[in-house]
């Protein structure tokens, strides 16, 4: 679904593979000295890598458009943006407003819809700062919409949980008897079909990661780079899930 690039220590880019109709991703580049990921930082690829162009004249708008909507952590869409192949200035618009001065930032972990137009599908080019260390992403009691937001694969085993507080997480229960604060995931595929629910318990022997009764074991589970996941945080004070550090090579 997507590949990475990192650079240098710092800076990095990733193209993810965007097919027709909706998406469901997440940023994949992290606060670095205060430094946001921004929507001007996002560029759009045709599939085979050319740059992206439809049908129009240069002041019409086309069917074609790529288009991302934030996803709350409660699951609500915030505003829809659009990139235009066929617009004077060519970019990203919030309406017909040329989006300028990174006034649209993303969050670490922030879920976002995409939706393509073209039948032919298209590429999103992201870039931006590289998060070198492991990273601690809030998560609320209930629903939210997350995803990788390394830019590389990570497995399931490589999460782990704790409180919102940043403690071990610890909830209620014996140590082989589940839990109703067990943090749950789910992955969210590229046409939005849910995939197996996987789940974090602190009361079972071992602590970890399952898939039903079984510890998921070998690092079957895989998310790449920007892919989408549901949380669900049973605990009435939330959790963090725990991202890991990209490797970066020298």
């Amino acid at each position: 679904m997507a590949k990475a690039d990192v650079t240098s220590g710092i800076v990095g880019y990733q193209q993810i593979t965007i097919p027709q109709g909706y998406s469901f991703f997440t940023v994949t580049f992290e606060n670095i000295d205060a430094t946001d990921f921004n929507l001007s930082d996002i560029g759009c690829l045709q599939a085979s890598g050319a740059a992206w162009k439809t049908s129009g004249s240069a002041t019409t708008k086309s069917a074609g458009a790529v288009k991302v909507r934030k996803i709350a952590t409660n699951g609500a869409y915030g505003t829809e943006y659009k990139y235009y192949s066929t617009k004077a200035t060519i970019g990203w618009y919030d309406g017909d407003t040329l989006i300028e001065n990174d006034d649209v930032a993303f969050e670490s972990s922030e879920g976002m819809i995409v939706y393509c137009g073209n039948a032919n599908g298209a590429i999103l080019q992201v870039s931006g700062a590289v998060r070198l260390e492991s990273a601690g992403v809030l998560v609320p009691q209930g629903y939210s919409f997350r995803g990788n937001s390394s830019p590389v694969t990570i497995n399931l085993s490589d999460i782990g949980c704790k409180q919102a507080s940043g403690a071990e997480w610890k909830t209620s229960g014996s140590a082989t008897t589940k839990s109703a604060g067990a943090v749950k995931v789910r992955k969210i595929a590229t046409n939005g079909a849910y995939g197996t629910e996987y789940k974090y318990y602190s009361t079972k022997t071992t602590i970890g990661w399952y898939d039903g009764d079984t510890l998921i074991e070998g690092d079957d589970v895989t998310f790449a780079p920007g892919e989408g996941f549901i949380v669900y945080c049973g605990n009435a004070n939330g959790a963090q899930i725990i991202l890991p550090a990209p490797t970066v090579a020298e």
